[in-house]
């Protein structure tokens, strides 16, 4: 699969199969994840075979099921750590892709994150997207898009939900301006 053609298949995925990962996939995607670190710095680690990877709240919030492996992308604390995560982690997510791997962003560990959330579900009631949009269903299916018309905007309140978020993030990230 080429990189523009994993970049539209891409998608959030939230339940996953209990199977291991093949061992030539493995070997792999931690060869990419290696060469990744030298690249960025960053010291980013294959986590396998971990049952409590998304155990207790983070399942319940995010609605994970059949989570036991995950990549971390750990790194000294600067002023670029945020760009690099965000950079290097989109590459690994598309070279998962590519791999035939289904990919979740997750970052709720982080306590600025969280206080972000809190602010958006006392304005939203919900941080699930299928939620927040009306939506139904618990089988994950790739995004089929649909034409953007008049009621499809009415449909969908996503420019108010950004704003929502925007706003949260604003009175989190920047106080001092809130005054």
């Amino acid at each position: 699969m080429e990189l523009l053609e994993a970049m539209e298949r891409r998608h959030s995925v939230r339940s996953y199969e209990d199977r291991p990962l093949e061992p030539e996939v493995r070997a792999e995607l931690t060869e990419f994840l290696d060469q990744c670190s030298r690249e960025s710095g960053l010291h980013m680690q294959l986590v396998l075979a971990e049952p409590e990877a998304f155990g207790g709240l983070m399942a319940h919030y995010g609605k994970f099921s059949g989570v036991k492996n995950y990549i971390a992308l750990v790194g000294k604390k600067s002023a670029q750590l945020d760009e690099l995560c965000g950079y290097f982690g989109e590459k690994v997510v598309l070279k998962a892709q590519q791999m035939g791997l289904n990919t979740c962003w997750v970052a709720l560990t982080y306590k600025k994150v969280q206080e972000i959330v809190e602010i958006f579900k006392q304005t939203n009631h919900s941080v699930i997207c299928k939620e927040l949009l009306g939506l139904s269903g618990s089988a994950p299916t790739p995004p089929v898009p649909q034409e953007r018309t008049e009621i499809y905007y009415k449909k969908r309140p996503c420019v108010q939900i950004v704003e929502d978020a925007a706003k949260a993030a604003e009175a989190v990230l920047f106080p001092e301006e809130q005054e």
